[in-house]
């Protein structure tokens, strides 16, 4: 064994000295400085340790559910570490290694249709847009009708003329009735209804559509109870439908056709709102309509905008477009304000819950959230919720007066002024339509048990100013 140790230990200092023993050399001469050092040696690049994903969604079992339903089809912890797209931030927690459930949220609202099962069980119960089997293969059948026609045909499928044409033809084949003898009856008014369609080079669809009927929009009546929730297929198999309704079934049909819609939304002048859409008042909710939602067509030359709710169609010169998860949880608050109106505030709570899931960011979901919390008694909460409305928003006199309402019912005055102060220097014009009285009636309140009190005598003083103003 020594004699093996000291062999290798002999084979070493010989491989050293024939490596380190070299001739002297002149290191200012030419050779010296001109002379390459060639070398055969590669030393192996350091291997960095992989990084594990981590998974966090906290209590929501939903969102753990949709993360395993995406990985037992094949998508990968990479693939979801896509970040969170909320309104008015920039990308947060893209690449950082965890998969939230805001991101389980982004990337099934980009691809819900490849898993559409998955989506589903994350929205619950399906998605609002979705027609039924039935009627999407009507619409396929259309837009290969569509396709051939001479008006078309012609056409690149990514050319504006070909979009805009095939949309036109897909919003008249939405509102033309779906019963023929109907038609038949009322030939006159629609083939004038639907005239457009022969203006573009489409006479032979026109004729097709006068005579086996659309998909019957126009006959629907409104859906004043709810009885839909904004669910394209069941306002086809009821006939019953309210705005939301209709534009889930333009955007359905939009998308089978490849055109990608998108959902926008447009603000309402004052003006151009009816009185008794303004406000809606029940117990615990109000809703203040100050928007509608179009479905939009991507075009180069301008965006063409689109609802079946409206007549005329007109293109709005202003307009938002939504992220699609951004849109479901507008939705969502919209049908928590409906179980809220009905005085349902359990389910309301709970779809507010999922809006904000969506959006965190919605000061106006916040607000109702707060509302329908205070009708269920829990002050605590309602008093976050709308303290977290104004933080997103500091200007929205919705939140300012439910909040001065949930104070004044404490018994909280100063706390309660403060608020109705805020609200009033907000929003004049809504204080002087519908809460002008209940304010007055209560700085009348204060003065009487406080004379002096300044802040009472600051609001009742904004109020009889903006009377003022508004009656000149």
């Amino acid at each position: 064994m020594y004699f093996a140790l000291w062999a290798l230990g002999a084979a070493a200092t010989f491989l050293y000295g024939c490596y380190s023993k070299q001739e002297p050399v002149d290191k200012n001469s030419n050779s010296f400085r001109n002379r390459k050092i060639h070398t055969n040696l590669s030393l192996p690049k350091p291997v960095q340790p992989s990084r594990r994903y981590i998974s966090e969604f906290g209590n929501n079992l939903e969102a753990a559910q949709a993360f395993r339903g995406l990985t037992d089809q094949g998508v990968t912890a990479a693939q979801l570490d896509i970040g969170c797209d909320f309104p008015n931030t920039s990308l947060i927690g893209k690449e950082d290694y965890r998969v939230e459930a805001c991101e389980i949220d982004e990337f099934l609202f980009a691809n819900y249709q490849k898993y559409k099962k998955v989506f589903e069980g994350r929205t619950q119960p399906t998605t609002p847009w979705d027609p039924g089997v039935e009627t999407v293969q009507k619409i396929k059948n259309v837009i290969e009708f569509l396709k051939q026609s001479d008006a078309l045909k012609n056409f690149s499928p990514t050319s504006d003329e070909y979009r805009e044409k095939l949309a036109i033809a897909l919003l008249h084949f939405a509102l033309i009735p779906d019963q023929p003898e109907f038609l038949k009856n009322h030939h006159s008014e629609w083939r004038k209804n639907s005239s457009q369609l022969k203006s573009i080079g489409l006479e032979n669809f026109q004729k097709k559509l006068l005579t086996e009927g659309g998909l019957g929009v126009s006959l629907w009546k409104n859906d004043n109870q709810g009885v839909t929730d904004g669910a394209a297929h069941a306002a086809l198999q009821t006939k019953i439908g309210d705005d939301f309704a209709k534009n889930h079934l333009l955007f359905a049909i939009f998308e089978q056709a490849q055109l990608n819609p998108f959902f926008a939304k447009v603000d309402l002048t004052w003006k151009n709102i009816p009185l008794e859409d303004k406000v809606q008042q029940g117990k615990g909710i109000t809703v203040y309509r100050t928007s509608t939602f179009y479905v939009g067509v991507t075009l180069q030359k301008q965006d063409k905008l689109f609802n079946l709710a409206l007549e005329p169609q007109e293109n709005p010169k202003e307009y938002k477009k939504l992220p699609l998860k951004i849109y479901y949880s507008n939705y969502l608050s919209w049908r928590g304000a409906n179980a809220a109106l009905r005085d349902h505030h359990k389910q309301a709570i709970e779809f507010f819950q999922k809006s904000l899931e969506f959006n965190p960011k919605s000061y106006t979901a916040h607000n109702s959230y707060g509302l329908s919390l205070l009708q269920k008694g829990n002050k605590q909460r309602a008093e976050l919720a709308l303290k977290r409305s104004i933080d997103l928003n500091p200007r929205y006199h919705f939140a300012f007066e439910n909040l001065g309402d949930l104070y004044w019912g404490q018994e909280k005055t100063a706390e309660a002024l403060e608020n109705y102060y805020n609200a009033v220097k907000a929003n004049p014009r809504w204080v002087k339509t519908f809460s002008k009285d209940k304010l007055l009636e209560r700085m009348a309140q204060v003065l009487k048990k406080d004379p002096d009190n300044t802040m009472a005598k600051s609001i009742r003083r904004e109020i009889e100013m903006i009377s003022l103003v508004n009656e000149k």
